[in-house]
């Protein structure tokens, strides 16, 4: 957990994580790690946490694989060989080295340019939901143009308001893992109303599940911005989002909604 302990349970902070990158990167490994070092930032546990809809009372999340205790970002190059070996490692389902889950509107992953943005909670990241009337979600937001006046501002809607861009893999029980990518964007109508729009987009982007991480590579590409800023996110509810008494939902976000996206590791 964080706010405390000793140096080994720092020195373990996002480990699974790290074992990932590492095994995408390969090469440059200690260009990486200190990356990884860098970027790496703690998240508070056992605090209170709002639902994104204000009429849901705050709570600390009950089940600890929906508390957040880590993230990071971390950009590195990866070539035909390393792109070869992340499909190899990491397939879509159970593979060596983890579970790897791709998008329904998937795009061929080119050399070039990847941010591998990860999260760590608590407890292990169920591959196998024991509560079938459970629905999970982990996601990755981002501002992916650096424009921050056409951002997805739907308050009260969800976790993704301040981004235009977002990566969520879900899990329910008729589909099991599935990782979706969708541009949110707000603009004003000729009536002086703002109009929000969200539609899926194709994308080369895995997910990868492994013992306490959840890690999204995505190619650069997608986003218009270099240093993307980005918010991390960990949800479950029984399907009606934890709205309704008795307000049945679990989960995290860094950072907090109020306190808008965290910045790309360089620009801190």
């Amino acid at each position: 957990a964080c706010g405390g302990g000793d140096d080994e349970d720092e020195a373990d902070l996002g480990a699974d994580a790290r074992t990932v990158i590492r095994n995408i990167a390969q090469l440059n490994l200690e260009d990486v790690e200190v990356a990884f070092e860098e970027s790496l930032t703690e998240s508070p546990n056992g605090v209170l946490v709002s639902h994104w809809d204000p009429s849901v009372p705050r709570k600390v999340p009950p089940l600890l694989d929906t508390e957040i205790e880590a993230h990071g970002l971390v950009t590195m190059n990866l070539d035909g060989g390393q792109l070869a070996d992340v499909a190899l490692f990491y397939p879509e389902g159970d593979g060596p080295r983890g579970y790897g889950v791709i998008a329904d509107l998937a795009e061929p992953a080119l050399a070039g340019p990847y941010h591998a943005v990860h999260l760590a909670v608590v407890s292990e990241v169920p591959i196998e939901v024991a509560d079938e009337t459970l629905l999970y979600e982990y996601a990755f937001a981002f501002d992916a143009d650096g424009v921050g006046t056409n951002n997805y501002e739907e308050e009260s809607e969800n976790y993704f308001t301040g981004a235009d861009r977002w990566y969520r893999v879900t899990w329910s029980s008729a589909r099991n893992w599935r990782l979706e990518a969708f541009r949110g964007t707000t603009a004003q109508g000729a009536d002086g109303v703002d109009i929000h729009t969200v539609d899926e987009v194709a994308t080369a982007a895995r997910v990868i599940l492994t013992g306490l991480s959840v890690v999204l590579l995505v190619p650069a590409s997608e986003f218009a911005d270099a240093t993307p800023d980005y918010r991390v996110i960990a949800f479950a509810h029984d399907g009606d989002f934890g709205i309704p008494a008795p307000h049945s939902w679990t989960g995290d976000v860094e950072p907090r909604l109020a306190e808008g996206l965290s910045p790309y590791p360089s620009q801190r």
